[in-house]
């Protein structure tokens, strides 16, 4: 899994989080009004009954940073059921053992297959030294201690 964190200074005001209606699927866009800048990004629960109240939230929090947002009980319990839903009928057409949420020895054989063609291939070695081994107290003490600065 790859995820991406960046962070972003925010003025109030000046950002809004909309729907991109171009796109297909669950695209959004966080544009800045003091700028041209545009991030996008993607909706990724499973259901989408709840889009529009974090939407909503979201800009709220864009406008008041201040603000707390109240969530609606009887979209969350719909979006659970939606959701439980959608799990059932994925794991019916998966088959037993996906039902069971065990992975088969074909799926686990598959997987380590992949996980050491992305380490090229190499078994895993541990390193020569970690930086404990190189970070003694006795190499740390002195820098600490000094009472000039580092020098250049």
């Amino acid at each position: 899994m790859f995820m991406l964190l960046k962070d972003l200074i925010l003025f109030p005001t000046d950002a809004t989080f909309v729907r991109v209606p171009q796109a297909e699927g669950r695209v959004y866009v966080l544009k800045f009004s003091s700028s041209n800048q545009r991030h996008f990004f993607w909706l990724q629960n499973a259901v989408e009954l709840r889009d529009e109240e974090f939407v909503h939230h979201i800009n709220r929090l864009l406008e008041m940073p201040g603000y707390i947002p109240v969530w609606s009980v009887s979209s969350a319990r719909q979006e659970a059921e939606a959701a439980a839903a959608l799990q059932a009928s994925t794991s019916q057409a998966a088959g037993p053992s996906a039902a069971a949420g065990q992975p088969t020895a074909d799926q686990l054989t598959q997987l380590r297959d992949l996980v050491s063609q992305m380490a090229g291939g190499a078994e895993t070695q541990e390193p020569e030294l970690s930086l404990t081994d190189i970070l003694t107290p006795a190499v740390l003490t002195p820098l600490l201690t000094r009472r000039t600065g580092c020098p250049q």
